[in-house]
């Protein structure tokens, strides 16, 4: 615990968060990282709202009000993107063998479905680790998003579309993805068709139990009603787990 809120305080303090509310408006009673890290330990603990706010006494050393934390999980969804991607940034410097890309559902309380697409990293015999993550339906603009890279790239047959091969290629990835009855065309199928090998495709499922104990660890069922907050929270439990593999690779 001490090591996770250790290495988020570090990311936290070089976002300079206090400098996003400068301008007009209220600014927020105490700083902002404060918030931000109170809603982590919710999902560390995994309680409800109420709960977190004892939590927040506890460890942070003050009462943070449900409603406060209801309101930053609802209003401020782009400043837990910035911290995770912030997160992922320092993950992506260690050094890797190939990327898979993949996704895991998750459902609010009224069964709507969300998808969390995660580009992951495997270090053979050592590390898997996340390094871009995003809530989409379109594996078109998750790929878009992605930081270039090299080496292979492997992804299932949801993947197998002329735009999705053209931006791995693009950002310097070898498309290793299941290919479909016909080939999409363009210049990313052309260089999957040519290499593309059933016995090097195998190499993917070392991710498969990634998603998966992340969905068991939490739920795949999130207590939300609005889409805002599910998102936060969803990148909330990435945010958690990432630093986790963090503190494993800086101590190798």
């Amino acid at each position: 615990m001490g090591l996770l809120m250790g290495v988020l305080d570090l990311v936290l303090e070089s976002l300079d968060l206090e400098s996003r509310f400068g301008g007009r408006g209220r600014r927020p009673k105490r700083p902002p990282m404060l918030y931000l890290e109170a809603l982590v330990l919710k999902e560390v603990f995994k309680v409800s709202l109420r709960y977190a706010e004892n939590i927040s006494i506890m460890i942070l050393g003050e009462r943070i009000p449900k409603s406060t934390l209801s309101y930053w999980e609802v209003n401020h969804n782009r400043l837990v993107k910035d911290v995770l991607e912030a997160l992922l940034g320092i993950l992506r410097l260690v050094s890797y063998d190939y990327t898979v890309l993949d996704s895991t559902k998750f459902t609010d309380w009224r069964k709507e479905t969300y998808e969390a697409f995660t580009c992951m990293r495997v270090r053979l015999g050592e590390a898997i680790f996340p390094i871009h993550t995003d809530i989409t339906t379109s594996e078109v603009e998750f790929t878009k998003g992605l930081p270039p890279g090299s080496g292979f790239a492997f992804a299932d047959g949801a993947f197998d579309a002329k735009p999705v091969l053209n931006h791995l290629a693009h950002k310097g990835y070898i498309p290793m993805v299941k290919p479909g009855k016909m080939s999409p065309g363009g210049y990313g199928a052309m260089i999957r068709d040519g290499i593309f090998n059933e016995s090097l495709y195998r190499l993917r499922y070392v991710v498969e139990g990634v998603l998966g104990a992340l969905t068991v660890e939490f739920g795949d069922r999130l207590k939300t009603k609005r889409r805002e907050s599910t998102e936060t929270r969803i990148l909330l439990r990435i945010t958690v787990y990432s630093p986790k593999i963090l503190v494993r690779w800086l101590h190798q």
